[in-house]
């Protein structure tokens, strides 16, 4: 998800990576994974022998001699959110040239859960409280939201000229999961986030990459009729917009993602400006299809964004009708907790 252009936005080389230093080296360079090296206590090689073999494979690390499986077990998972913490302390320095505090991961995010989680594509990441304002620079943020800020400057919304009008709409004044945020703020909070790359437009025939888990639940979901019948192969094009505001849909996404049992956690679409922010890098900002986005523009008419064509991530239009040009995303929102 962290590269050179944007560390917020591109997915990681793949989902089902579990070493976090080559994670770093991939996305961020050899700079960055040299100071993760240092972060994380780690050496890059394995000791060797005269013949330049790997040994002491086989021998328990010190710090885990003489300890309870149980104990060993709590040392593990603590380096293994002591690394994850690390990684988005790098990515979040290069995106906004500055450092933040923290907090601990979610507690229910174990590292078994973890592990499913970036198995089935998704990775935590803890995204800053900043209100990310149009006259503010910072050096991941290339392509800010809006219509002055695409290429023609021609079509779409205008997006920071109309945050009011935005923020009134009934639709999304009674949202809850815009309550407590401006239109231009990021949440501060740990984030699940599909690190998939947005697909090329191809009639409506375009899929997400290794996209067993959303498929199988849209799927049912059209077989149940909460999905509409366009959308029943489970590619994420052609749902009709108001398939979002049915519980039944969320709820069943978040059951396929183990965290019925996480009070608080929400799953929802990314919130406009998450979207921009999300959308930066390659595999995002540089694809021909829309995502939807949580919130509405006009009565009926919800917003989509991204499609390379009028933009990329600087574009954002509204429509209220299934479209086969526009996908999306689930973003899972966990309870804040202290650093």
């Amino acid at each position: 998800m962290h590269t050179l252009e944007n560390p917020l936005a591109a997915p990681p080389a793949s989902p089902r990576s579990t070493d976090t230093l080559a994670f770093i080296q991939n996305q961020l360079g050899d700079k960055d994974a040299a100071q993760a090296e240092k972060l994380l206590g780690k050496q890059s090689e394995k000791p060797t022998d005269a013949k330049g073999e790997n040994w002491g494979d086989e021998e328990e690390p010190q710090d885990l001699q003489g300890l309870s499986d149980e104990e060993k077990q709590s040392i593990e998972a603590q380096k293994v959110f002591q690394e994850i913490i690390s990684r988005e302390s790098l990515a979040l320095q290069k995106f906004f040239g500055r450092s933040f505090e923290i907090p601990p991961l979610p507690e229910e995010a174990t590292t078994e859960r973890i592990a499913e989680w970036r198995e089935q594509g998704f990775e935590l990441q803890y995204w800053p409280r900043i209100n990310m304002e149009e006259n503010t620079n910072y050096p991941g943020w290339k392509h800010k939201p809006g219509k002055r800020h695409t290429p023609n400057q021609q079509h779409g919304i205008e997006f920071y000229d109309k945050l009011q009008q935005i923020q009134d709409l009934p639709e999304n004044a009674k949202n809850p999961h815009l309550h407590g945020l401006s239109p231009t703020e990021l949440p501060g909070a740990w984030v699940l986030r599909d690190t998939r790359p947005k697909p090329n437009y191809t009639n409506g025939t375009q899929t997400y990459e290794d996209d067993v888990l959303i498929q199988g639940v849209l799927q049912k979901l059209a077989q149940t009729g909460i999905l509409n019948s366009e959308a029943a192969d489970g590619t994420r094009s052609k749902i009709h917009p108001n398939v979002f505001q049915k519980k039944e849909f969320w709820k069943a996404l978040a059951s396929a993602l183990d965290l019925d049992d996480i009070p608080g956690a929400t799953v929802r679409l990314p919130r406009l400006i998450e979207a921009n922010v999300m959308g930066q890098g390659p595999g995002f900002h540089d694809t021909s299809t829309y995502e939807w986005c949580e919130e509405y523009y006009q009565s009926g008419k919800r917003v989509f964004s991204g499609n390379s064509d009028g933009g990329g991530a600087s574009y954002m239009n509204w429509g209220g009708n299934a479209n086969g040009n526009v996908g999306f995303r689930p973003l899972i929102i966990f309870p804040s907790r202290r650093a």
